[in-house]
């Protein structure tokens, strides 16, 4: 999982920027250079954020995520190290145990990744950017295809209208993005609870360990991620449906004849000459829809494709999915004889207070990054003499993976906001029309 959803998410966002560049990447550079900026303006924003919001306004902090991501580095690679040298190939050769022990020690230590917040703040960043960037068009298309069957006109009612369970589906996919925003800030988020009557709503860091609250986060991506394939099919029947509603324009538009043909008497001629004018008109039109409703399917299934990869590295690195996994991984099965893992090392939570405004909130914040650099360095250290003894380091905490992808997760969210609501409001005044 860990070497696919991001792999996915790669081909998601590249297709959906090649079929915004109209097949060619480079357009990025010239006429199409409107979409790099709103890549840099969003990655811009999201940089701010993550380092000039005060923590009483969000939960992510890039503070202790530079230290999670340290002990990510450190531990995983020595992990990894050591599980090449504990190869069960390795002891079928004849190597024993104190070889593989002495070669271990006499490797060079890996080197130690000491991350600088700022360095962490603007990696996430850009990587928000481009995928907000790749969204857009996908936003705007969603918005305009939702657009033509809500409401449909009178007369394609029989023809177009979905059914109501449809109806309520499409209007939850839009829905449910702006409560995954709200959830993301804090203020909103306890006046939100307050009104529920909810003593602890729980962020989107929060973990299995703060019970029911600790799944908020978690659900409402996974119902963002399902709602948006649900919308698949009836989105995509939409843009088919409006080659019927154009045909219908164009069958009874004005065809008045103006100028100095209509002072004429119209004849059989002119009057056969307009109507294979419209024809062939409504015959592009139809032939355009049916052209592209394998690109519309492309940009609807792209960001239903991102948020479903980045849900599962969420729940997974949150722990929201540890009941789903099996005691031993099937495709990792070893022979009895292969020498057992050790326990993982218990990982000291990391600590998610609620810091006031002002000095103590920074005074909060700055124990919290310290501890948690603390428990990467211990850890990183715990690793290094279990490499040196031939034995399998402990899992390193997938906290940054936490961060990460939690907060990806909910700036996709804050895309889809972004692009989907104003072009809504577009469509239902007629401002498109002209």
């Amino acid at each position: 999982m860990w070497s696919l959803c991001p792999v996915v998410i790669a081909w998601a966002v590249h297709q959906l920027l090649v079929l915004q560049t109209g097949g060619s990447l480079m357009r990025l550079l010239g006429d199409q250079a409107y979409i790099a900026a709103v890549a840099v303006t969003a990655a811009a924003a999201a940089y701010l954020l993550l380092v000039a919001a005060p923590r009483s306004w969000i939960c992510w902090d890039v503070g202790q995520a530079a230290a999670q991501l340290d002990e990510l580095w450190n531990v995983g690679g020595a992990r990894v190290l050591a599980s090449r040298l504990n190869n069960p190939l390795l002891k079928a050769l004849g190597i024993s145990n104190q070889q593989l022990s002495a070669a271990g020690a006499a490797l060079p230590g890996a080197p130690q990744l000491h991350s600088d917040p700022m360095a962490v703040a603007a990696g996430v960043a850009a990587v928000a950017g481009v995928l907000a960037a790749s969204m857009m068009a996908s936003c705007s298309r969603i918005a305009r295809l939702y657009a033509h069957i809500s409401p449909v006109p009178q007369w394609a009612e029989q023809y177009l209208a979905p059914p109501a369970i449809v109806t309520a589906v499409l209007r939850l996919a839009l829905a449910v993005p702006l409560v995954v925003v709200l959830y993301g800030l804090k203020p909103m988020t306890a006046y939100l609870a307050s009104g529920l009557g909810v003593a602890n709503p729980g962020t989107f860091l929060s973990g299995p360990t703060a019970g029911a609250a600790g799944a908020v986060g978690p659900a409402l991506l996974l119902a963002t991620s399902l709602l948006f394939i649900l919308a698949i099919r009836p989105l995509a029947a939409a843009h088919l449906g409006t080659g019927l509603l154009e045909w219908h324009v164009l069958r009874h538009s004005d065809t008045t004849l103006t100028g100095a043909v209509a002072a004429a008497q119209p004849t059989a001629a002119a009057s056969a000459s307009v109507k294979e004018v419209r024809d062939m008109v409504a015959r592009r039109r139809l032939n355009n829809v049916y052209a592209t409703v394998c690109q519309t399917a492309l940009q609807l299934l792209g960001p239903a494709t991102i948020l479903t990869a980045l849900v599962l590295m969420y729940g997974s690195a949150a722990g929201s999915l540890d009941h789903l996994r099996t005691p031993v991984p099937l495709l990792l099965r070893r022979a009895a004889n292969t020498t057992a893992a050790a326990p993982a090392a218990p990982v000291p939570a990391a600590p998610s207070p609620e810091a006031a405004s002002g000095l103590e909130g920074l005074e909060e914040a700055a124990t919290a990054s310290a501890v948690a650099a603390s428990a990467a360095a211990a850890a990183a250290g715990a690793a290094a003499k279990a490499l040196a003894a031939g034995e399998l380091p402990p899992m390193p905490s997938l906290a940054f993976i936490t961060f990460a992808t939690s907060f990806l997760g909910w700036w996709c969210c804050v895309a889809i906001v972004a692009f989907t609501y104003p072009m809504l409001l577009i469509y239902r005044l007629g401002m498109h029309i002209g």
